[in-house]
């Protein structure tokens, strides 16, 4: 793909399954930070969390946990908002 001019999405969600795990928390997570993805979140409904990877300069900060009673917001859709429990139940 060295040449191409694909644009990277601003924002990637996966919902987590056993068998992509691992893949989806290493791989992918060091894919999409390589190339300037600006939110990566994880989706994990077997243990009820979203877990979120926010850019901050050249790689991702720390991530964020939002437990199923927490209500999710992003800097990239100012008025949005996603209540875990509608998501998560």
């Amino acid at each position: 793909m060295e040449g191409w001019n694909i644009p990277k999405p601003d924002l990637v969600v996966e919902i987590l399954s056993p068998s992509t795990k691992p893949r989806d928390e290493r791989l992918k997570r060091n894919l999409y930070e390589r190339v300037g993805v600006s939110e990566y979140w994880l989706v994990d409904p077997d243990q009820d969390v979203v877990t979120i990877y926010r850019r901050g300069g050249a790689g991702f900060l720390p991530p964020i946990r939002f437990e199923k009673d927490g209500v999710v917001t992003t800097p990239l859709l100012p008025d949005f908002e996603l209540p875990l429990a509608r998501l998560l139940a």
